[in-house]
Protein backbone atom coordinates (compact mmCIF):
# COMPACT_ATOMS: atom_id res chain seq x y z
CA UNK A 1 0.00 0.00 0.00
CA UNK A 2 1.36 3.41 -0.90
CA UNK A 3 1.53 6.33 1.51
CA UNK A 4 -1.13 8.13 -0.51
CA UNK A 5 -3.46 5.13 -0.18
CA UNK A 6 -2.86 5.01 3.59
CA UNK A 7 -3.64 8.70 3.85
CA UNK A 8 -6.82 8.23 1.80
CA UNK A 9 -8.01 5.39 4.06
CA UNK A 10 -7.17 7.36 7.22
CA UNK A 11 -9.10 10.39 5.95
CA UNK A 12 -12.02 8.18 4.85
CA UNK A 13 -12.19 6.58 8.32
CA UNK A 14 -12.06 9.98 10.01
CA UNK A 15 -14.79 11.33 7.73
CA UNK A 16 -16.98 8.28 8.43
CA UNK A 17 -16.82 9.18 12.12
CA UNK A 18 -17.98 12.70 11.41
CA UNK A 19 -16.90 15.94 9.82
CA UNK A 20 -13.15 16.64 9.79
CA UNK A 21 -12.10 20.09 10.85
CA UNK A 22 -9.26 21.96 9.26
CA UNK A 23 -6.93 21.38 12.22
CA UNK A 24 -7.56 17.61 12.27
CA UNK A 25 -7.18 17.34 8.47
CA UNK A 26 -3.82 19.21 8.56
CA UNK A 27 -2.67 17.03 11.45
CA UNK A 28 -3.49 13.79 9.57
CA UNK A 29 -1.79 14.98 6.37
CA UNK A 30 1.31 16.09 8.31
CA UNK A 31 1.44 12.74 10.12
CA UNK A 32 1.20 10.84 6.82
CA UNK A 33 3.91 13.06 5.35
CA UNK A 34 6.23 12.46 8.33
CA UNK A 35 5.69 8.69 8.08
CA UNK A 36 6.46 8.74 4.35
CA UNK A 37 9.65 10.73 4.96
CA UNK A 38 10.76 8.36 7.72
CA UNK A 39 10.16 5.33 5.51
CA UNK A 40 11.98 6.81 2.51
CA UNK A 41 15.55 5.62 2.00
CA UNK A 42 18.19 8.06 3.15
CA UNK A 43 19.70 10.03 0.31
CA UNK A 44 23.02 8.65 -0.81
CA UNK A 45 25.91 10.94 -0.08
CA UNK A 46 27.38 12.48 -3.17
CA UNK A 47 30.45 10.54 -4.07
CA UNK A 48 33.65 12.36 -4.60
CA UNK A 49 34.28 12.11 -8.27
CA UNK A 50 37.49 14.06 -8.27
CA UNK A 51 39.15 11.82 -10.89
CA UNK A 52 36.25 12.21 -13.30
CA UNK A 53 36.11 15.91 -12.52
CA UNK A 54 39.81 16.33 -13.27
CA UNK A 55 39.34 14.59 -16.63
CA UNK A 56 36.30 16.76 -17.33
CA UNK A 57 38.28 19.89 -16.44
CA UNK A 58 41.17 18.81 -18.68
CA UNK A 59 38.77 18.33 -21.59
CA UNK A 60 37.19 21.71 -20.84
CA UNK A 61 40.66 23.23 -21.10
CA UNK A 62 41.15 21.47 -24.44
CA UNK A 63 37.80 22.81 -25.59
CA UNK A 64 38.69 26.27 -24.27
CA UNK A 65 35.53 26.67 -22.26
CA UNK A 66 34.55 27.40 -18.69
CA UNK A 67 33.01 24.27 -17.15
CA UNK A 68 30.65 26.27 -14.96
CA UNK A 69 29.18 28.30 -17.83
CA UNK A 70 28.52 25.74 -20.53
CA UNK A 71 25.38 24.68 -22.27
CA UNK A 72 23.89 21.24 -21.80
CA UNK A 73 24.91 20.18 -25.33
CA UNK A 74 28.53 21.30 -24.82
CA UNK A 75 28.66 19.45 -21.49
CA UNK A 76 27.22 16.38 -23.21
CA UNK A 77 29.97 16.45 -25.85
CA UNK A 78 32.68 16.69 -23.21
CA UNK A 79 31.14 13.96 -21.03
CA UNK A 80 30.79 11.66 -24.05
CA UNK A 81 34.40 12.32 -25.08
CA UNK A 82 35.57 11.58 -21.53
CA UNK A 83 33.56 8.34 -21.52
CA UNK A 84 35.02 7.13 -24.83
CA UNK A 85 38.57 8.09 -23.86
CA UNK A 86 38.16 6.21 -20.56
CA UNK A 87 36.92 3.15 -22.46
CA UNK A 88 40.02 3.22 -24.66
CA UNK A 89 42.43 4.15 -21.83
CA UNK A 90 40.95 3.14 -18.45
CA UNK A 91 43.90 4.56 -16.48
CA UNK A 92 43.88 7.92 -18.26
CA UNK A 93 44.90 10.99 -16.28
CA UNK A 94 44.32 14.69 -16.80
CA UNK A 95 48.03 15.02 -17.57
CA UNK A 96 47.72 12.44 -20.36
CA UNK A 97 44.82 14.37 -21.85
CA UNK A 98 46.91 17.54 -21.79
CA UNK A 99 49.91 15.73 -23.30
CA UNK A 100 47.90 14.28 -26.15
CA UNK A 101 46.15 17.61 -26.74
CA UNK A 102 49.55 19.26 -27.03
CA UNK A 103 50.69 16.57 -29.47
CA UNK A 104 47.47 16.99 -31.47
CA UNK A 105 48.14 20.71 -31.72
CA UNK A 106 51.70 20.09 -32.98
CA UNK A 107 50.62 17.42 -35.47
CA UNK A 108 47.65 19.37 -36.79
CA UNK A 109 48.28 23.07 -36.18
CA UNK A 110 45.50 24.21 -38.51
CA UNK A 111 42.82 21.83 -37.28
CA UNK A 112 40.43 22.93 -34.54
CA UNK A 113 41.19 21.25 -31.22
CA UNK A 114 38.05 20.19 -29.39
CA UNK A 115 37.28 17.46 -26.88
CA UNK A 116 35.49 15.57 -29.65
CA UNK A 117 38.40 15.83 -32.11
CA UNK A 118 40.86 14.78 -29.41
CA UNK A 119 38.65 11.78 -28.66
CA UNK A 120 38.45 10.90 -32.35
CA UNK A 121 42.23 11.00 -32.78
CA UNK A 122 43.05 9.61 -29.32
CA UNK A 123 44.62 6.33 -30.52
CA UNK A 124 46.94 8.04 -33.00
CA UNK A 125 48.28 10.32 -30.27
CA UNK A 126 49.25 7.61 -27.83
CA UNK A 127 52.20 5.28 -27.40
CA UNK A 128 52.50 2.28 -29.68
CA UNK A 129 53.45 -1.08 -28.20
CA UNK A 130 53.52 -3.17 -31.37
CA UNK A 131 54.71 -0.93 -34.17
CA UNK A 132 53.51 -1.76 -37.64
CA UNK A 133 55.35 -0.66 -40.76
CA UNK A 134 52.87 2.17 -41.09
CA UNK A 135 53.74 3.52 -37.65
CA UNK A 136 57.47 3.09 -38.37
CA UNK A 137 57.04 5.34 -41.40
CA UNK A 138 54.95 7.85 -39.46
CA UNK A 139 57.08 10.94 -38.99
CA UNK A 140 55.15 11.85 -35.86
CA UNK A 141 55.99 8.53 -34.21
CA UNK A 142 59.32 8.46 -32.34
CA UNK A 143 61.71 6.01 -34.02
CA UNK A 144 63.07 2.94 -32.26
CA UNK A 145 66.64 3.20 -31.12
CA UNK A 146 68.81 6.20 -30.30
CA UNK A 147 67.44 8.85 -32.62
CA UNK A 148 69.50 11.59 -30.94
CA UNK A 149 72.80 10.03 -32.02
CA UNK A 150 71.39 9.32 -35.48
CA UNK A 151 70.21 12.95 -35.70
CA UNK A 152 73.76 14.25 -35.17
CA UNK A 153 74.92 12.44 -38.29
CA UNK A 154 71.76 13.11 -40.28
CA UNK A 155 71.84 16.87 -39.87
CA UNK A 156 75.66 17.03 -39.62
CA UNK A 157 76.04 18.83 -36.31
CA UNK A 158 78.08 18.08 -33.20
CA UNK A 159 75.30 18.94 -30.79
CA UNK A 160 71.51 18.89 -31.05
CA UNK A 161 69.61 22.15 -30.50
CA UNK A 162 68.69 22.71 -26.85
CA UNK A 163 64.98 22.75 -27.60
CA UNK A 164 65.02 19.18 -29.04
CA UNK A 165 64.27 17.48 -25.73
CA UNK A 166 61.75 14.97 -27.13
CA UNK A 167 60.84 13.68 -30.58
CA UNK A 168 57.83 15.98 -30.55
CA UNK A 169 60.22 18.95 -30.40
CA UNK A 170 62.11 17.93 -33.56
CA UNK A 171 60.96 20.01 -36.55
CA UNK A 172 58.94 18.04 -39.05
CA UNK A 173 61.36 18.92 -41.87
CA UNK A 174 64.20 16.96 -40.18
CA UNK A 175 62.25 13.90 -39.09
CA UNK A 176 62.45 11.86 -42.30
CA UNK A 177 66.26 12.14 -42.47
CA UNK A 178 66.61 11.28 -38.79
CA UNK A 179 64.28 8.26 -39.12
CA UNK A 180 66.30 6.92 -42.05
CA UNK A 181 69.53 7.42 -40.11
CA UNK A 182 68.05 5.62 -37.10
CA UNK A 183 67.07 2.62 -39.28
CA UNK A 184 70.61 2.44 -40.71
CA UNK A 185 72.03 2.66 -37.19
CA UNK A 186 69.90 -0.27 -35.98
Amino acid sequence: MTHAEKLYETLAAERAAGPIGKERWLSLVQQAFDEACAAAPAPRPKSTRSHLDSLFDALCAVQGCNGSQMTRSMKGCIVESRKQIMEASPDVTAEEISRRASLYRRKHPTWPLTATSLCKHWPSLGPYKDKTQLSKDDLYQEPDGDWRTAALGAIKVSQLPDDWKTWDDVPYSWREQIKKATLVQN
